[in-house]
C-alpha cells in the first residue's frame, strides 16, 4: 500500500487518523453506526474540528470528565 502525504489525503481522514485509532472517516463512521462513541479530548484544534465533524454527522462524542457532545 502506498503512503499518502498530508496534502494528498482527504482532510477528514487526516483528522480521524491523527485524533483516533481509525485510519479513515469511513471506518470510524461504520463503528459509530453500530453504537461506538469515540472519546475525543479537546486539547488540540484538530480534535475540536473532528468533534464538530462527528456531531454534524449526527453522532455523539465523549469529551472525557463525564461530558458528552451530542
Amino acid at each position: 500500500m502506498e503512503t499518502l502525504t498530508l496534502t494528498e489525503a482527504n482532510p477528514i481522514d487526516t483528522l480521524v487518523n491523527v485524533a483516533t485509532a481509525f485510519r479513515t472517516w469511513d471506518e470510524m463512521r461504520a463503528a459509530m453506526m453500530t453504537g461506538y462513541a469515540p472519546t475525543i479530548h479537546q486539547e488540540s484544534r484538530r480534535k475540536r474540528l473532528l468533534t464538530k465533524v462527528v456531531r454534524a454527522g449526527g453522532f455523539r462524542v465523549y469529551l472525557g470528565g463525564g461530558k458528552w457532545a451530542r
